[in-house]
């Protein structure tokens, strides 16, 4: 071998597949052809009779099918009934739903028929209160320091009354 050539040699044995077994040709027992056989012996057909009285055959007995197997339940019959019952529980509860938005509504029209005069009271106080201090600043001189307080109190007192009032008429429903 050369310098710097290596020979390779794999380390995996790669082997044909096995060839298909294919069975050895048989020879005939017989290499030469067999001579034409005579036709086959047929007795003398006997001479016709009375003929028997035909025989009719016994009847068969009725045929029952076995009955079907009984159905598995499955989840699609739960589907095909709890849908529907949730969807008329969901309808029932728009409906009720529905019936108390127009008595609410009802009864709104019927308690407005009344005027409402209302009376407010406010008071309201305003206070400012400023005060001066002198104190020393960080460097050692003396600063004006404002002190400013500013208060607002308001007090509100709502008076209600209720009064008929003669031009609004009551629906009758």
């Amino acid at each position: 071998m050369a310098k710097g050539k290596f020979e390779h040699a794999s380390l995996w044995l790669v082997e044909p597949p096995p060839q298909p077994y294919v069975p050895p040709y048989y020879l005939p027992p017989h290499p030469l052809p067999l001579p034409p056989c005579s036709p086959p012996y047929m007795p003398p057909s006997p001479t016709p009779g009375p003929a028997p009285p035909p025989t009719t055959p016994a009847p068969l007995p009725p045929y029952n099918p076995p009955p079907p197997p009984s159905p598995t339940p499955s989840r699609n019959v739960v589907v095909i009934v709890v849908v529907p019952i949730a969807g008329l529980v969901f309808l029932g509860l728009l409906a009720g739903l529905f019936m108390l938005a127009w008595a609410r509504r009802r009864r709104e029209e019927t308690t407005t028929a009344a005027a409402v005069v209302e009376v407010d009271d406010v008071e309201v106080a305003h206070h400012v209160r400023a005060e001066e201090h002198v104190v020393a600043g960080p460097a050692g001189e003396m600063l004006k320091v404002l002190d400013v307080t500013d208060e607002v109190d308001v007090h509100e007192h709502v008076v209600r009354h209720e009064r008929e009032r003669d031009d609004v008429v009551e629906r009758e429903g």
